[in-house]
């Protein structure tokens, strides 16, 4: 009768294990995909203090946008525009770092975010969107004008695209390559 005993024992820890386990699998599951918590990435070249906010992307919408690019003939030009339109697909915003706090770079309507296109970002870094232009749009410009060198663009697309690869990893240096 001991014995038996002790099995029902072994089973209720086993289920109680398993029921914990099956929480923490939930749990990660939640935390998966669109349910993930925005990446902040520094943009190269500013010190730190402007700071471009990620948020997760379907695959669907980011191969629809794709699909125009990979119609073009292969070229600098399409790979640089691909890089670009991950930047500007998956933007959520653009902070400045004020002291130790991510403050809107709009000095105007600071309550909307501020993202690669916006005219506002323009003015606040100093240069023009034109409109008129057929190669690049006003977002493309947005981050041309912004990083202003074409591999920190390859470079941060690459960081957001593993980021959307494995949104459940912790970023830290190594998974950005910079460990």
């Amino acid at each position: 009768m001991e014995e038996v005993k002790q099995d029902l024992s072994k089973q209720e820890q086993n289920g109680e294990l398993q029921n914990s386990i099956l929480s923490d699998l939930r749990k990660k599951r939640d935390s998966l995909g669109e349910q993930r918590e925005p990446l902040q990435l520094d943009i190269p070249g500013y010190d730190g203090e402007l700071v471009v906010e990620y948020k997760y992307v379907p695959f669907k919408e980011m191969r629809a946008r794709s699909q125009a690019i990979m119609r073009q003939k292969a070229s600098a030009d399409r790979d640089i525009g691909a890089a670009c339109d991950t930047l500007v697909l998956c933007c959520q915003a653009i902070y400045m770092r004020v002291q130790d706090r991510l403050v809107n770079i709009a000095a105007t309507d600071p309550e909307i975010p501020t993202t690669y296109g916006d005219e506002r970002l323009a003015e606040a870094l100093g240069f023009t969107i034109n409109l008129q232009n057929k190669d690049h749009g006003p977002a493309r410009q947005g981050v041309l004008e912004t990083f202003r060198n074409e591999y920190t663009i390859f470079d941060q697309a690459a960081k957001v695209t593993r980021w959307l690869q494995n949104t459940h990893r912790t970023i830290d240096e190594e998974f950005l390559g910079e460990g």
